[in-house]
């Protein structure tokens, strides 16, 4: 009988152990300097003690929430608690589900299962590294009453991106673009702001320095900081070209950039909103293996997801979404 266990993701991993250690050096910081202070100190310390034990709920959480999940021809085990296919109502491989926290809980991508008795389990995306293996096998075995001997499909240069486009084809089929202005969205906006002041700082200091490669030099390191943080906010400015066949997505501000998907290999297009609503609608990409991929985009309005929508759904794409 095989069996397929869930393999923790290099993702999990680092929101697992990097916000904590975060908060406790913050904590310890805090708690230590209310030491010092005769006046307030005593606040000082709480909010040190509070942010520590913050850590600690967020590694539980974390843990919690993210099962070692195991599949078989004859059940579904969360942690080794065996559900039987026979007491399974439904599944639902592409579902967006809240992840549980006690402040900013954040919709992300699962696969719920809901049993004939009213009770609902879920596994989050993000947490394995092998989650569409996972999905695939409910799929065949589960939803499609395959055998489990079916050949997985792979991810290969014949489902996700694209790279063995003519010219020709391009050419015949112009794609029709969606997109918005940089300068009109809150991630354009602030990329060009701090981008032109930084360097209007630095050529101002710099006319009155008699040597600048001593001046530039300490300052390097802010300059990487400045250029990881105009990189991170480019990739959050993603905007869409629709052919007949193809969907593209493009970068504002890295043009060179560009990826191209089949609409044959794909499940489903999902409009959803990022792990929180400070941060942009993203559309996520569910291909017919369940691997999955995100982009978020950040200049496009709802007019334009609407008409993106429309787009797509003319050219038989599944198109799910869950913007309000």
């Amino acid at each position: 009988m095989d069996t397929i266990v869930s393999k923790t993701s290099i993702k999990f991993y680092l929101k697992l152990i990097l916000p904590p250690i975060g908060l406790a050096l913050l904590g310890m910081f805090t708690f230590f300097s209310g030491q010092d202070e005769e006046k307030g100190g005593g606040v000082l310390m709480f909010f040190g003690l509070l942010l520590m034990v913050f850590a600690v709920y967020h590694i539980w959480r974390y843990l919690k929430n993210c099962p070692t999940v195991e599949v078989n021809d004859r059940e579904i085990a969360f942690n080794g608690f065996p559900y039987f296919w026979s007491e399974i109502a439904d599944a639902r491989l592409t579902a967006t589900r809240q992840f549980p926290y006690i402040v900013d809980a954040f919709n992300t991508a699962a696969t719920t299962i809901h049993l004939k008795n009213g009770e609902i389990r879920c596994f989050y995306d993000f947490c394995y590294s092998n989650s569409w293996e996972i999905k695939q096998f409910i799929q065949q075995h589960f939803l499609h009453k395959q055998s489990t001997q079916t050949t997985y499909v792979p991810f290969g240069p014949t489902m996700g991106e694209t790279e063995a486009v003519s010219v020709l084809d391009m050419e015949l089929d112009a794609p029709q673009t969606f997109a918005g202005y940089q300068l009109f969205s809150s991630h354009g906006f602030i990329i060009w702001s701090i981008l032109f002041m930084t360097l209007g700082i630095l050529a101002f200091n710099l006319l009155d320095e008699p040597d600048e490669i001593e001046y530039l030099i300490p300052r390097l390191p802010m300059v990487v900081i400045i250029g990881g943080f105009f990189l991170y906010h480019c990739f959050q400015l993603n905007y869409f070209q629709v052919s007949s066949h193809f969907l593209i997505v493009r970068t504002h501000n890295l043009f060179w950039i560009k990826r191209r998907f089949r609409f044959s290999d794909m499940e489903e297009i999902i409009f959803e909103q990022q792990g929180n609503t400070n941060l942009p609608v993203q559309l996520r990409i569910v291909f017919r293996n369940f691997k999955q991929k995100s982009y978020p985009a950040g200049t496009l309005k709802k007019a334009t997801w609407q008409a993106l929508q429309a787009q797509l759904e003319a050219y038989g794409v599944k198109v799910r979404n869950d913007l309000p």
